[in-house]
């Protein structure tokens, strides 16, 4: 009976063991990753989901992956969950950690703001292109939460459906710009 209970507290030993390695082996490829943040910032959004998923953090001492991560890599809060929010946006289906085709001519920056639409994203993003600015894009989801809240609906959608918008930006800020 002595020896059943120690093998389960060696169990619990090395599974506690194991959780530390894969939370060591997070730090280590965010660490080999964010020499080239500008081209590797998705990947980095994956460990971060796993590691958040997983409670690597807990492991290390931090109470939230925010913590851990401006301890070992000096990301704010902000660009933790902006990078984080980024690969849950725009991961395609198998939830690899390489971004998708489509997505790969957008900046870090055009990804973040894109990907913090909640109301209908997907015609949002598809009047965006990758030669739009950050400003713009900013821009454009401002008004695009005014037509969440219903205060442009009928007048800047007129004939349109939301699922069929506009068909670049440029377009839909002009139209929202006429009004306001």
């Amino acid at each position: 009976h002595i020896n059943a209970k120690h093998w389960v507290l060696s169990d619990d030993k090395k599974n506690k063991d194991s959780k530390l390695a894969y939370a060591l082996g997070f730090v280590k490829s965010v660490n080999d990753e964010i020499s080239d943040i500008s081209y590797r910032f998705f990947r980095i959004g994956f460990y971060l989901v796993e590691a958040q998923n997983n409670k690597y953090y807990e492991e290390l001492g931090f109470n939230n992956i925010s913590d851990c991560a401006e301890y070992y890599f000096g990301f704010k809060k902000t660009t933790t969950y902006d990078l984080m929010n980024v690969y849950r946006s725009f991961r395609d289906v198998k939830g690899t950690w390489f971004l998708p085709e489509r997505w790969k001519k957008y900046s870090q920056s055009q990804l973040s703001v894109m990907a913090s639409v909640d109301y209908y994203p997907i015609p949002f993003r598809d009047m965006i292109s990758e030669h739009d600015t950050v400003s713009d894009i900013k821009k454009a989801k401002s008004y695009w939460n005014l037509i969440k809240q219903g205060k442009l609906t009928s007048k800047v959608m007129r004939d349109r459906s939301v699922g069929r918008v506009y068909n670049n930006v440029k377009e839909f800020l002009a139209a929202c710009e006429e009004i306001l």
